[in-house]
């Protein structure tokens, strides 16, 4: 699925277009910090240090703060880590691999297609060290409860 730090990349490119498109430029990490604790009920603030982490790419927040900041900026999640697993070829159509969502085209195959995208992304889950297995599972809760919330399921 790309190198380790291809997700937290991406997703601090993901944000500081949230950020920009919200407040119509890029602001100071100080703003950041207060505007998300503003928001952060029950959850530990965050330090100017990890909003910075954020961004630069070094560090990606734990679920609940994840789910305060896709609430808050209405970041697509889809956008940041779909695109990794279309080049993975997890996702793509057409390339002799399923879709992975269990719609077919009318062919007959496509459910033993979408089994093995299934399967090849159990595999590629399994391989994973610890950490970045429960930063995807995360990353599927939140993508789920984004579903549930526009009325359809992920």
């Amino acid at each position: 699925m790309g190198k380790p730090n291809d997700v937290k990349d991406q997703f601090a490119r993901l944000l500081k277009e949230a950020l920009t498109a919200h407040f119509g430029k890029m602001p100071a990490v100080a703003v950041v910090t207060r505007e998300f604790n503003l928001r952060a009920h029950g959850v530990e603030p965050v330090t100017q240090e990890s909003v910075r982490r954020w961004l630069k790419g070094i560090s990606m927040p734990e679920e609940r703060k994840l789910r305060i900041l896709t609430s808050w900026l209405r970041l697509d999640l889809a956008r940041c880590f779909g695109g990794l697993l279309q080049a993975d070829g997890m996702a793509s159509n057409g390339n002799g691999r399923g879709n992975g969502n269990g719609q077919g085209n009318g062919n007959g195959n496509d459910g033993a297609k979408a089994q093995d995208g299934h399967q090849r992304l159990v595999t590629l889950i399994a391989g994973l060290p610890p950490a970045e297995r429960r930063m995807l599972e995360q990353l599927a809760e939140t993508l789920a409860l984004a579903g549930k919330g526009r009325g359809r399921s992920v």
